[in-house]
């Protein structure tokens, strides 16, 4: 081990010095990198993503990949898909490694602030020259080698970002690079990459209208990240009590459904038959798989306890592979001390302000679960601001009873719902509870900064705050 370390630090002083060899470009060069990615077809700002466009896509991406010189081939990889989870248990991953004595890579969406989030090395943000390069770089070899010609405008934002990550990632001689899918799996940019493991974290109702709406539908979408002989890690759990949901259909309406245990299973069911069909050894990962002591973890709720499970079996399968040597104790501390931007992050104390990325009922439940742990008899306010499409009636009646005054406001953006409409569903939720919460509709979002700031100012020392419903809204509070 010892050895091994002495070897990880030099590599990763000559990952240091071959910073040297990254252009020092003038901020109008790095701007200019940064709208080539940028000016690409972005679906995640899409009311409606083509699949179907997704679908054709990987041949390219394999082919440009190879053009590239396939820099993946220079780490090892492991790749994520999964309906929640899959950022919390990547995170966690890239934080065991890094305190195994290991270099990562982590790739992720979307971004809170800027678009190097998207590409981190050893935890932090890559060097927006270092992105800078990467896309020049890209961009000039896919001219010269790709056949048929490369023409930027036909190719997608992520499509793009997700090759210029593996580039990053070779440069800065990272030596694992966890990967997180951006939509579903099969059709995924992502799912060209050659991983060691893959791990699929949830299935859940999210995307149906593109996924499919059931969750053995869905559960083939994100199976199709399992790769031959490769091992597969599944924390859908077997059994889980019935909750109501709503699934959306093409016509962007909901209708509803029961999401049961049977119904949970038949996706496992899914996952098994996909592992064995390809020979990739399964491990199932549920609430009786015997637990580590996690019960501290930096991120409340039995769910991040879960997802924590989930890394370590992974960890463990790749060890018992040859494919690391893992210091536990060191893994397990920067598990338990994980922590993710938006993710029942504190921005505020005294009173308590969490911030919430949750976008669908699943994720809400996960969420109010937490909270109610986190503090319990606290008086609470709600700040909810959602996507068109989103399930905002299954969200609000997973979170609306545990709240004290709720306002439903609103963000910037194209697929922004309206306040109005969100006062719409709750008039609906609201009657049927035993208790009402007060509700306060702010159409316009810049007034809520105001209202956000007073109740920090004036709000009492065990009151309790949180924003949630979309990224997009919650992500300008963000510390991180």
């Amino acid at each position: 081990m010892r050895e091994k370390r002495s070897h990880l630090k030099k590599q990763a002083m000559n990952s240091q010095d071959n910073s040297s060899d990254v252009p020092v470009f003038p901020r109008g060069r790095v701007r200019e990198a940064f709208d080539f990615l940028t000016r690409r077809t972005n679906y995640e700002s899409f009311k409606i993503i083509p699949y179907d466009q997704m679908a054709r896509s990987l041949e390219r991406l394999r082919a440009a990949l190879e053009a590239l010189g396939n820099p993946d081939r220079s780490m090892r990889v492991i790749h994520l898909a999964g309906t929640k989870g899959k950022g919390s248990v990547a995170a966690m991953l890239q934080r065991a490694l890094n305190a195994s004595g290991y270099r990562t890579g982590l790739y992720t969406s979307p971004h809170i602030r800027k678009i190097v989030e998207r590409f981190a090395i050893d935890g932090a943000p890559c060097a927006e020259e270092e992105l800078a390069d990467a896309v020049f770089r890209m961009k000039a070899i896919l001219e010269k080698r790709l056949t048929p010609p490369f023409r930027p405008e036909d190719w997608t934002f992520f499509e793009l970002a997700t090759l210029s990550a593996f580039l990053v990632f070779q440069k800065a001689n990272v030596q694992w690079a966890i990967l997180e899918t951006g939509l579903g799996g099969r059709f995924d940019a992502t799912n060209i990459c050659r991983p060691d493991i893959t791990i699929i974290t949830s299935i859940g109702y999210d995307h149906c209208e593109l996924l499919g709406s059931t969750l053995e539908e869905i559960a083939f979408e994100k199976g199709g990240i399992i790769k031959p002989k490769v091992p597969v890690v599944s924390g859908v759990p077997a059994e889980i009590p019935d909750v109501a949901d709503r699934v959306p259909s093409r016509d962007g309406a909901f209708r509803e459904s029961i999401l049961t245990g049977e119904k949970i299973a038949a996706a496992e069911e899914v996952i098994r038959r996909i592992a064995q069909e390809k020979e990739a050894p399964l491990l199932e990962v549920t609430d009786c798989t015997p637990s580590f002591d996690i019960s501290a973890a930096a991120m409340p709720g039995r769910h991040q306890r879960t997802n924590a499970r989930i890394a370590l079996t992974a960890l463990d399968c790749l060890e018992r592979k040859g494919r690391l040597a893992l210091d536990k104790a060191r893994a397990l501390a920067a598990i338990k001390t994980t922590t993710l931007p938006a993710r029942f992050e504190i921005v505020h104390t005294d009173p308590v302000f969490v911030i919430d990325g949750a976008h669908n009922r699943q994720s809400a439940a996960a969420l109010a679960d937490a909270l109610a742990e986190f503090a319990p008899k606290a008086k609470r306010t709600l700040f909810f601001a959602i996507s068109e499409g989103k399930d905002a009636g299954g969200m609000l009646e997973e979170l609306l009873p545990l709240f004290d005054q709720v306002f439903l406001t609103t963000y910037t953006g194209p697929r922004a719902m309206s306040a109005e409409q969100l006062a719409a569903v709750a008039g609906k939720i609201v009657p049927t509870l035993p208790k009402k919460p007060s509700i306060r509709v702010i159409p316009e979002p810049e007034k809520l900064e105001s209202i956000v700031q007073e109740r920090l100012r004036t709000g009492a020392k065990d009151d309790l705050l949180c924003a949630t419903g979309s990224f997009y809204f919650v992500a300008h509070w963000s510390k991180k």
